[in-house]
């Protein structure tokens, strides 16, 4: 939820929730920078940032979403992303 704040700069950012095969959902999506598809397979590795300038203009130790991943894991919680370069990004987590 930081990251869709941080990098929406005044875009829109949806949150949704919804049952789909016995299992709760909960979507998050904005329409912030995105990140590029080599960016988006490495995304959840600790360290990682894309280096586009916007991004660069927020301090990270590109932890967070490492964290957030690891956290998931321990919970038995599936996370999923989607993003598109300049068009924003999707997580949805799976309970």
């Amino acid at each position: 939820m930081d990251n869709a704040i941080k990098f929406s700069s005044g875009g829109t950012i949806r949150i949704t929730t919804f049952l789909q095969k016995a299992k709760m959902n909960v979507k998050f999506e904005d329409e912030g920078v995105g990140v590029s598809k080599d960016y988006l397979k490495v995304i959840f590795e600790p360290f990682r940032q894309e280096h586009q300038g916007y991004t660069r203009s927020y301090e990270g130790n590109g932890l967070g979403l490492t964290l957030v991943k690891k956290y998931c894991e321990l919970n038995k919680i599936k996370i999923d992303v989607k993003s598109k370069k300049g068009k924003g990004s999707t997580f949805t987590l799976t309970f």
